[in-house]
């Protein structure tokens, strides 16, 4: 199976991309560093596979269009896109910040992603093998009460990917492709430096890559074809994913971006 790794020169990209191709998977690699995409591909080839290269930038809407099109007519076996390209944006309290440059961040962190979930999906549609799996990089720290002060734009548009994840896992029901999230954990990468530049505090503990990566493999496999439609912690949520699949899938609350889950949330009734 072929899989579509965008972001695949950063420090998750290539852990998820060496964790896949370990996994017998054919890995395609997407981004905007053709020195270190180059040098990535050399790097598995030497496992025997030759990784195509695709080069593109979050701020071209027909190119990422264009990359994941070409991307399914090049594959043997197209199966799998996995979203993880990504920026930190404008950095600094949201009034004082250029509202056009918020504004593109918003762009290429949402509205490019969701040009390349669209395009997988209608060629994925077409094709008589009806099944595949979308794997989307929520960012460090979606779901839960991490201070987002001074990245306005990147947490909101991760945010806003998840919910287009719970909305689509049931449109895409009858389809046999399965759509989820991945919260990867504070990964030390270049968003890193950018943050500390700007003032930010280093959080209380980095994740090593290789978590996302693993959870990113377990999505592309046969054991997962059940799980769609959820916001999964590459720190703390893969023994349970694995252990309770089945019940994920009936459960409707389980690992939702929103935990109005009638345990620690339940709605109120008016008074």
């Amino acid at each position: 199976m072929d899989i579509l790794i965008t972001g695949a020169s950063g420090v998750i990209g290539q852990a998820i991309a060496r964790r896949l191709t370990a996994s017998g998977l054919s890995v395609h690699l997407a981004g905007r560093d053709r020195r270190k995409l180059v040098s990535l591909q050399k790097e598995l080839s030497a496992r025997g596979r030759v990784p195509p290269i695709y080069l593109f930038r979050l701020s071209d809407l027909p190119g990422c269009e264009k990359t994941v099109k070409a991307f399914v007519r090049r594959a043997k076996n197209p199966f799998g896109l996995v979203c993880n390209a990504g920026n930190l944006g404008p950095v600094g309290r949201f009034w004082e910040l250029p509202l056009p440059a918020w504004k593109k961040s918003v762009q290429e962190n949402f509205i490019s992603h969701t040009s390349m979930i669209h395009a997988f999906i209608r060629a994925m549609i077409g094709r008589k093998r009806r099944a595949g799996s979308i794997a989307v990089l929520s960012g460090a720290g979606i779901g839960n009460a991490g201070d987002f002060s001074g990245v306005t734009s990147y947490s909101t548009s991760k945010a806003a990917l998840v919910h287009l994840v719970e909305a689509l896992a049931s449109e895409l029901k009858t389809t046999g492709i399965t759509i989820n999230a991945v919260a990867p954990g504070a990964v030390l990468s270049g968003m890193t430096a950018q943050a500390r530049g700007a003032g930010k505090q280093d959080p209380p503990v980095f994740v090593p890559p290789d978590l996302a990566a693993e959870l990113i493999a377990f999505l592309m496999s046969p054991a997962s074809r059940r799980i769609s439609g959820r916001l999964l912690s590459a720190r703390f949520d893969q023994e349970v994913i694995r252990r309770k699949g089945k019940r994920i899938e009936r459960d409707p609350h389980w690992f939702r971006l929103r935990r109005i889950d009638n345990v620690l949330f339940a709605p109120r009734k008016p008074s």
